[in-house]
């Protein structure tokens, strides 16, 4: 902060100067005592400039006869700078024309002391502000068919959470949201009912202001339990097509093929070696058949199957 200097009866504003971008450090509150040298300044109020980053935020103060107790408290985090975070006005009150006065800050917090702020020629210095969120492990497992994630932070600033994201054929896509909890923390987060093979998953950490990364993605494999997993037709009954999905343990010759009730082969879906937890989809087309009940067989060096299918037209 500047000198304050003027002449008696007059008001003069004093910008409060933060040296650096405080964008991402979830600074809502702000305490300060600011002392002067003469008890010819009196303080008459506080508030924000036009372009204050704190110009959204309550202010609370306590003037005395030789310091001002400034606190300041926001909804949201602030963001931008460098720049003026707030505005003092003084009256200068005295039997003489001009008037001067240190200005000093006795003490001063933000967030009840994170991000550690210093001040220095009247201006707040950020003592090296930790890193807004910082994820020190990201891991996934198979638990009895359920995709677990597990992940951990050393630091949580400004953290609204983690979006829990997906690889799809179309990009990735979002699974949930678990809420950030201000501390460093473990996180764990389930995944059920995904079908055998290579699942893709990241995180996105978004700040309150908005603002996000992606961690690194971890890839991990789901195996069948037995010997096959074969879905369920989807849709059942159909009107023109359905499909299911084959999964197999391990590689092996597997013949798929659909009959009618009177024991007639009408199709092969499928005839070849599968690779042993790579899904592969089976379709059965409805086009050329009539209404009825059919028989999907599905036979494998290691096992024998059977489900029944409805047409309906």
């Amino acid at each position: 902060m500047p000198h304050v200097s003027g002449t008696a009866g007059a008001s003069i504003d004093v910008p409060v100067q933060v040296d650096a971008d405080v964008t991402g450090q979830g600074i809502i509150s702000l305490d300060a005592v600011i002392g002067f040298n003469t008890p010819d300044v009196v303080v008459t109020s506080v508030s924000a400039s036009n372009n204050g980053l704190m110009s959204s935020c309550l202010f609370t103060t306590n003037p005395g006869a030789s310091s001002i107790n400034v606190s300041i408290a926001c909804t949201h985090p602030i963001s931008g700078g460098p720049g003026t975070l707030f505005t003092l006005t003084f009256d200068l009150v005295s039997d003489t024309d001009v008037l001067f006065s240190w200005l000093n800050f006795t003490s001063f917090m933000f967030n009840e002391g994170s991000p550690a702020a210093s001040t220095s020629n009247g201006s707040i210095t950020l003592n090296d502000a930790p890193l807004p969120v910082e994820l020190t492990r990201l891991e996934a497992r198979v638990d009895a068919g359920t995709v677990v994630l597990t992940w951990a932070t050393a630091s949580e600033v400004n953290n609204a959470g983690f979006e829990v994201q997906q690889a799809g054929p179309d990009g990735f896509v979002t699974l949930g949201f678990v809420e950030g909890r201000g501390t460093p923390q473990h996180y764990v987060y389930r995944v059920d009912g995904l079908a055998p093979g290579a699942y893709r998953f990241r995180l996105k950490q978004i700040d309150f202001d908005g603002t996000f990364t992606y961690s690194p993605e971890v890839e991990v494999s789901v195996e069948t339990t037995g010997a096959y997993e074969l879905s369920p037709p989807h849709p059942n009954p159909f009107d023109t097509a359905t499909a299911l999905t084959l999964t197999v343990a391990r590689t092996q010759p597997v013949r798929a093929l659909v009959f009618d009730m009177t024991g007639r082969r009408v199709a092969v879906l499928y005839e070849g070696i599968l690779e042993q937890n790579r899904p592969h989809q089976l379709h059965v087309e409805g086009r050329g058949l009539p209404s009825g009940t059919y028989l999907l067989q599905v036979q494998g060096a290691a096992f024998h199957t059977t489900r029944l299918l409805t047409l309906i037209r």
